[in-house]
């Protein structure tokens, strides 16, 4: 499982300093360290064995020795410039206090540790390391989130379902100001809502304060959200804010949605195709950056990207006829098959490479082809320590399943609920809707009790990040918090097995329930399983996968709850995780 993701040599260990503060008792006497940091120091000792803590005297001997204390400075002066002590190379991270704020520093990074689950204090620490150190980068994965960029859509009732839940679970919910109001109602009571928007001619802040923000809550370990009004990627400088999470390798996911151009063209009628009529049709905006007007002429519009719907198997003869109508070889293009699905494929190349071709799939599915993009530079944030992995989840158990699920994404994984059966009352046959909305209600219920079992941290609100020095930072509205709805489910289930003409396309599989391992293996064979990465939960799905011949890369006992699976399971990749960051 290990090889998805590069290798190369063991860093070398880091040296961290602890804050004095962090370890002073309410009497103002020597104190223990919070179970939360405590618990990331462990987690750095396991990465790398040769990782040490500064005591205060090897702390103040360092200082003295590189010449960076002066002479009588005290140890506890080295903390009051955090920034420079790591710029100086005297220690490779420094934990501060929660309320520490971070430098505004170009040569450094930053996040919130949260509290552990046996603590009251919102967050535990502030981790400041160097920008990109490959190690406190990895580790930043076991606690941030990825930042989900929904499209909401127009209208109150355009959102996508996967939109919807996002906004359900999000502590943070930075939205546009043209969206319908209503759709923050889907949004969990007690999260934050900001409102980053900008209306024609009036900009409240201006797109490097949205990124920043965006950024900054990224970096409290909290779930965030950026509502932008119909589809992000469609004139929503959705590239501008990814690109802020890319330059600090921060996880986000893009979940698309239902653009304007479709309302008002699909909804009112209007179609923008029509057998025997029109082929296609060219969206662009007479705006350029900086509020200007460009042209819309017949040059302009020739040299904006094109896309070709149902054209993957002609992709020869459409390049063969872009080149001879001047369109240079070099122009970059990408195929697109199955998007969206688990399925999903591109294929990048060249008008040229397309024309010969080369490394295109020689079989009959349909795919869109993109023609000027720069399909090579592809937005997806995939910087979780799962790294965008598909994690595919067969189990029957709706509730469980979805802790499973929210656990994966909260990695940067990406979860595939596609149970192989559904748990019905026993002799109700296919009337499963009245379980299935129970199942709904009690999930959140389940959850926060297995993250309590597990120590999993749950996020409380933080404060507004700290006001930029040339602009004012939005205006926070907090709801009051509702306590979670509770449902009892009848233990008296029986198993419905859901007919899958096609196994889903996936890295990772975890199975509870040796039902579904002898499910899996009489619809597809033990073969589906050989190349791919298992995990076992108990000792009867353990037997039931040694009886097919497969031996699984995880294993854990059956009272293991699934977040702390899930936890496990990140932690292993942390050593390739921390080789990727290494890679320029």
């Amino acid at each position: 499982m290990s090889d998805c993701i590069p290798s190369t040599s063991a860093p070398s260990p880091p040296v961290i300093a602890v804050d004095p503060a962090l370890e002073t008792a309410p009497d103002g006497g020597p104190g223990t360290l919070p179970a939360a940091i405590s618990g990331f120091l462990a987690a750095v000792g396991e990465l790398l064995p040769g990782s040490s803590r500064l005591t205060m005297s090897e702390a103040a001997s360092a200082a003295k020795t590189s010449g960076t204390m002066a002479a009588g400075e005290t140890v506890s002066g080295m903390f009051a410039d955090p920034a420079g002590t790591i710029r100086a190379g005297m220690v490779d991270g420094v934990i501060l206090p929660p309320d520490a704020t971070p430098p505004d520093d170009p040569v450094l990074d930053w996040f919130i540790l949260p509290r552990a689950a046996d603590e009251n204090a919102a967050a535990a620490a502030t981790i400041l390391f160097r920008r990109r150190h490959p190690v406190f980068t990895a580790l930043r994965g076991l606690y941030a989130k990825p930042v989900f960029f929904v499209g909401a859509g127009t209208g109150d009732d355009a959102c996508t379902i996967a939109g919807v839940r996002r906004l359900e679970h999000c502590d943070v919910c930075l939205h546009d100001a043209l969206i319908d109001p209503d759709i923050l109602s889907f949004v969990r009571p007690g999260a934050r809502l900001v409102d980053v928007g900008k209306l024609c001619g009036k900009h409240s802040y201006s797109q490097e304060i949205i990124t920043r923000l965006i950024v900054d809550e990224a970096r409290r370990s909290v779930r965030v959200v950026r509502l932008k009004g119909g589809d992000p990627g469609i004139f929503g400088r959705l590239a501008e804010e990814v690109e802020g999470l890319e330059e600090l390798r921060l996880s986000y996911r893009i979940i698309p949605g239902v653009s304007s151009l479709n309302a008002a063209t699909t909804g009112t009628g209007i179609l923008l195709t029509r057998r025997g009529t029109n082929r296609g049709f060219c969206v662009m905006t007479p705006r350029r950056r900086g509020g200007g007007t460009g042209a819309v002429g017949a040059d302009e519009r020739g040299r904006q990207p094109v896309a070709f719907f149902m054209a993957a198997r002609l992709v020869g003869q459409l390049a063969e006829e872009l080149l001879a109508d001047g369109w240079p070889t070099e122009t970059p293009g990408a195929i697109v098959y199955h998007a969206g699905s688990d399925r999903e494929r591109i294929v990048s190349g060249t008008l040229e490479s397309f024309r010969r071709e080369e490394n295109v799939p020689k079989h009959t599915h349909a795919g869109l082809v993109l023609v000027g993009l720069d399909a090579v530079r592809r937005h997806v944030g995939a910087w979780g320590l799962l790294g965008g992995q598909r994690i595919w989840l067969p189990g029957a158990d709706h509730a469980r399943r979805g802790i499973f699920a929210d656990r994966v994404t909260d990695f940067g994984g990406r979860a595939l609920e596609k149970p192989l059966a559904r748990l019905v009352p026993a002799g109700c046959g296919r009337d499963t809707r009245g379980v299935m909305k129970a199942a709904a209600a009690t999930k959140a219920a389940a959850e926060t009790t297995a993250d309590a079992a597990a120590g999993v941290t749950t996020v409380a609100p933080t404060e507004a990040p700290t006001e930029a020095p040339t602009e004012t930072m939005p205006e926070v509205t907090t709801e009051p918090a509702k306590a979670p709805a509770s449902t009892m489910l009848t233990a008296n289930r029986q198993r419905e097995e859901i007919p899958r003409r096609e196994p889903p396309e996936f890295d990772l599989v975890i199975f509870d329930d040796p039902a579904d391992v002898e499910a899996a293996v009489r619809r597809w064979s033990a073969g589906l399983l050989a190349d791919r990465s298992v995990a076992a939960i108990g000792r009867e799905v353990a037997a039931g996968l040694a009886a097919a011949g497969v031996e699984p890369a995880f294993a854990f006992d059956s009272t293991t709850d699934p977040a702390a699976v899930v936890d496990a399971i990140a932690r292993h990749f942390l050593p390739a995780v921390v080789a990727r960051h290494r890679q320029p």
